[in-house]
């Protein structure tokens, strides 16, 4: 079966996810980047051997993306199957039309959606998803909040969604933390190895509030027994850096780091993982802080909080930009030390459940669904 998958560009966790796709099902996949650039983040991305990849170059342009795709007729009569990574693209409506026309299975990758647009508006943004929405015949969904809204806004089929179980290299995260555990410490300049290292990692944009995170450590009485670790890049880290200063706020930054180990590595320096975003589809970085087995703290605007946070078991669910309510849970976090391990393990535990392999025996679900019984 020859599978075409339409997205905007690369990133190190899909090429594991498709390699393990690939090896389940047996399929030929061949990726079409129909961003402007294949590269939008920083990331050292390897290739693979096992699919193709193309960057799809068009005409015009809107946004990030071209505003036309010269080539998509030809690009659909050549696949069994279209699997579209989104709706914020012409790509997207070019390559279900002519999928449709030439009666050739569609079906939706959806990596996730933030509780806070769980309940669409009812405006053209809206009809314009129902209607491509509409045209799918099955969907390769991450996690429950992307069901649910599916379900909820456009009257899916909870029977054609399949949960994508989106994830990061769990295996590879779990073999850094059992060879470096705690000894990573000392290469990482922290001078006093008794202090409770909090860590975020990510890019440092306004929308991601890594500012609340320092605002809530500067409520405790504890806060210089605390050390902030910042690993990242963006707009906001000048802002950040001279926020923790002024908050009078322990904290140590690191540069964005693009070598995947590297990073995971570093998640042994931490004592719990804080994600405090306001709008946050999905939030992988607490895929790899669970691997790690860390405890997490996460705002309600995440999309994985349901699937990957379970309060007072794994780390605590804190209501976005609710500066207290963070900040009780870090003093929480903080007075239960003794129970940091044993949390940590329980969110290793959780995040098993979430692997390529997981990921690629649903997507197998859903090729044998769609192809039951021979029929196309």
């Amino acid at each position: 079966m020859k599978v075409a998958f339409i997205t905007y560009s690369k990133a190190p966790y899909r090429t594991k996810q498709f390699e393990h796709m690939v090896r389940k099902t047996g399929i030929e996949l061949t990726i079409y980047y129909v961003g402007r650039s294949v590269i939008s983040r920083k990331w050292e991305v390897n290739e693979s051997p096992n699919f193709n990849e193309i960057h799809l170059k068009g005409i015009g342009k809107l946004g990030n993306h071209f505003l036309y795709y010269p080539k998509t007729k030809n690009i659909v009569k050549k696949y069994d199957l279209i699997l579209l990574g989104g709706y914020n693209t012409t790509a997207s409506y070019l390559f279900t039309y002519y999928a449709k026309v030439m009666k050739k299975h569609v079906a939706f990758v959806m990596d996730g959606i933030s509780p806070e647009k769980i309940k669409e508006s009812k405006n053209i943004k809206f009809y314009l998803k129902y209607f491509l929405l509409k045209q799918m015949d099955s969907f390769f969904a991450n996690g429950s909040i992307s069901k649910k809204y599916l379900v909820n806004n456009f009257s899916v089929n909870s029977r054609k969604i399949f949960n994508q179980f989106l994830t990061v290299d769990v295996n590879r995260i779990d073999e850094i933390y059992k060879k470096h555990s705690k000894n990573v410490k000392k290469n990482f300049q922290i001078l006093n190895g008794n202090k409770f290292v909090i860590l975020y990692a990510g890019r440092l944009l306004e929308r991601k509030r890594v500012k609340d995170i320092v605002a809530a450590i500067s409520l405790l009485n504890i806060k210089n027994c605390i050390q902030f670790v910042i690993i990242g890049n963006g707009k906001e880290q000048d802002s950040i850096i001279k926020y923790c200063i002024e908050r009078d706020v322990n904290y140590l930054h690191k540069d964005f780091v693009k070598k995947q180990d590297e990073l995971f590595s570093l998640y042994n320096i931490a004592d719990c993982l804080i994600l405090p975003s306001e709008d946050e589809p999905w939030g992988l970085v607490v895929n790899e802080a669970t691997a790690a087995h860390l405890p997490v703290i996460v705002s309600d605007s995440c999309g994985c909080v349901n699937d990957l946070v379970k309060d007072n078991i794994n780390g605590y669910i804190f209501q976005k930009g609710n500066i207290v309510d963070l900040s009780d849970k870090i003093s929480m976090m903080y007075s239960n030390k003794n129970k940091i391990k044993e949390m940590g393990d329980k969110s290793f535990e959780i995040i098993s459940e979430w692997k390529y392999e997981n990921s690629a025996r649903s997507f197998d679900a859903m090729l044998k669904e769609l192809y039951k019984n021979g029929k196309n």
